[in-house]
């Protein structure tokens, strides 16, 4: 029941996003996402890896843990930022690995 309060108080989410295995490396798909301002994107961590997730600071990309460990929300606040692409990064780490998760090339979050 508390989940279900949990996601009616949330924003929606317009964008997705899973870091994975892929069989060789951990990578972000997609690698980039196209957003406007006041969107909602939504990470999942498919590796079972602990993970961090990390912004440029000062930005207009604003993290937002979520319900649960495996999820972390990125809001899109472009206030008297530019409009352009915004590189983020996803490390992730334990007994197994301590790495960057990759794109085709760095992750980004493009505002159009």
């Amino acid at each position: 029941m508390s989940e279900r309060v949990l996601a009616v108080d949330m924003p929606p989410v317009n964008h997705r996003v899973v870091v994975l295995w892929t069989g060789s490396d951990y990578a972000v798909r997609p690698p980039y996402v196209i957003v406007l301002d006041g969107e909602r994107i939504q990470l999942r961590n498919l590796t079972g890896l602990a993970w961090r997730v990390l912004l440029p600071q000062p930005g207009p990309l604003v993290g937002v843990p979520g319900p649960t460990a495996d999820l972390f929300y990125i809001d899109i606040e472009l206030g008297e930022f530019e409009r352009g692409a915004y590189p983020y990064q996803v490390y992730l780490s334990d007994d197994r690995a301590r790495t960057f998760a990759k794109g085709e090339s760095a992750p980004h979050v493009i505002i159009d």
